[in-house]
């Protein structure tokens, strides 16, 4: 009887087993990665189309019972890529599932899914412009570094690229020796690059200065054409400066004498303040993951307003200000998605719903941007960093055109750079965009 019993026990866990599994588990068995019904679904969704602002494709799929992603030459950065094997970056991470059509009504998707019918995504429209990446892409080959491009005054994104790039249609076959170069080409420098910014804090301090009485642009500046020594490396004015010079010659010499000197008039507490306004303390608002890992307290007021402390930047952050200074000391949060398909096809166009942060006074903004280097309808500031102990530099290069009411904020990062070239470099481009 006792053996009955016990068999009687083990053939009801038997029965249950089935039970626990399909009902109690079954989302965790559904979730799974290696569930062959997920995988199968997966590889047959056909992804939404992604639009440049002109309407040219960036990236879409093809083909049927195994569908492929392909990329346009200048998707860009901003697009990023898809892989099934090795994940998602940009947009196609950030707007996943518009894109795979999984954000639509719960009873829709579900009986697709139970009917084994392949998803089908909707597309989106970006405000990138493939013209202008292109461009970006000549002007900046054999570069290590970024560019990006906001139009002014909607503070559109039209460039995001990153150098050196790599090809997205190629990346299942050569993620592993990507991962690998030296030159880190699936790092995303215009949103992930980190960097001292050196003198590319100068327009932004100058103009916080004139708010704060701490300088006058017409006053002279005492030895503002003197090197700093910083870690047995001079940092030197950019331009060559005459001894005798005020503080609008010192700005546009890019000169760190100056601002190094106003270190003992500053706090760190207001230091940190006036860098959070100028978005350089957050990540801005995109709708991807920025993963940019960053030091934001700053150690020392001097090295600090020469842009040699702990603080660095990315490319992004430092054209969300840029555009920020040239809109009357205002800035905003970039757009990027122009419009997103509707489930039933038509386009919801996106609009910017943040308010802007004033960084310096419309007053103080106008005044810098009339003061900076000018180079025929291109206004420009051209700039370098210490970029490591072994005194390789980080250059810089922001521009704004035409003058006097800009429509494009340009800036350009290039690691180990040499000033002249990536003038040259950024003349050509911002001249570029603006002919056509």
């Amino acid at each position: 009887r006792q053996l009955n019993l016990l068999l009687l026990a083990a053939f009801a866990a038997l029965a249950l087993i089935p039970v626990y599994w399909s009902v109690l588990r079954s989302d965790w068995l559904a979730a799974r990665d290696d569930n062959p019904r997920l995988v199968e679904i997966e590889l047959r969704t056909r992804r939404g189309t992604i639009y440049d602002t002109n309407n040219q494709p960036l990236a879409w799929s093809q083909g049927e019972d195994r569908v492929e992603r392909t990329y346009a030459p200048a998707s860009g950065a901003a697009v990023g890529y898809y892989s099934f094997r090795y994940g998602a970056t940009g947009i196609e991470q950030g707007l996943d599932a518009h894109l795979r059509g999984t954000d639509g009504a719960f009873w829709e998707q579900f009986i697709r899914d139970t009917r084994h019918e392949a998803r089908i995504g909707r597309n989106i429209r970006l405000t990138i412009d493939t013209r202008w990446q292109a461009l970006a892409d000549t002007a900046m080959q054999n570069q290590q570094g970024a560019a990006v491009l906001i139009s002014l005054p909607d503070h559109a994104l039209r460039v995001m690229t990153s150098y050196p790039s790599f090809d997205p249609n190629m990346l299942n076959e050569q993620f592993t020796v990507l991962s690998d170069t030296v030159g880190a080409p699936l790092l995303n420098r215009a949103t992930q690059g980190i960097y001292q910014p050196g003198g590319v804090l100068q327009p932004f301090l100058y103009a916080a200065a004139l708010d704060r009485n701490w300088l006058h642009l017409e006053d002279v500046a005492q030895e503002g054409n003197r090197p700093i020594m910083l870690d047995e490396f001079d940092v030197a004015c950019v331009s060559s400066a005459e001894n005798s010079l005020t503080f609008a010659d010192a700005l546009r010499a890019v000169c760190p004498q100056p601002l190094f000197a106003l270190g003992d008039q500053t706090t760190l507490p207001e230091l940190s303040q006036l860098f959070a306004n100028f978005g350089f303390a957050s990540d801005p608002v995109l709708p991807f993951s920025l993963e940019a890992e960053k030091d934001r307290n700053l150690n020392d007021p001097a090295r600090a307003l020469i842009g040699q402390d702990t603080t660095t930047v990315t490319p992004l952050q430092v054209a969300i200000a840029w555009a920020g200074l040239a809109d009357a000391g205002t800035r905003y949060a970039p757009r990027l998605v122009a419009a997103l398909q509707t489930e039933h096809g038509a386009w919801q166009t996106q609009v910017a719903t943040q308010e802007g942060v004033e960084m310096v006074s419309a007053e103080s903004a106008n005044k810098i941007i009339s003061t900076l280097q000018r180079d025929g309808s291109i206004t420009e500031h051209t700039a370098f960093a210490i970029a490591d102990t072994d005194g390789s530099q980080t250059i810089w290069y922001l521009a704004l055109g035409p003058m006097p009411n800009p429509r494009y904020a340009l800036v350009l990062v290039v690691e180990d750079g040499e000033v002249d070239l990536v003038r040259e470099i950024g003349r050509g481009l911002i001249g570029g965009i603006i002919s056509r």
